[in-house]
């Protein structure tokens, strides 16, 4: 089966509210990169996207693994799995 995914950037007080209307559109999967200083910490807005929809499939899309410590980026991950459930 094809999935259908879209390119987001994590922007507080608008992530949340478009996550379904995403679901709406029909698109299966949002990405949101990781990019320090340029936008809000993907990490959050994932979280908030989860609760605010049903089936939407949540990923970080790309993550920079110089600026990320591995052990914060797992602790976030696991984070992120128990609140989408």
């Amino acid at each position: 089966m094809t999935e259908i995914g879209i390119v987001m950037e994590p922007v507080p007080k608008c992530s949340a509210e478009t996550a379904p209307l995403l679901e709406e559109m029909g698109f299966d999967i949002v990405l949101c990169p990781d990019t320090q200083n340029l936008s809000a910490d993907h990490y959050g807005q994932l979280a908030l996207m989860a609760n605010a929809t049903t089936f939407l499939k949540i990923e970080t899309g790309v993550r920079h693994p110089v600026t990320r410590e591995t052990a914060v980026t797992a602790s976030a991950m696991g984070s992120l799995q128990e609140e989408s459930r």
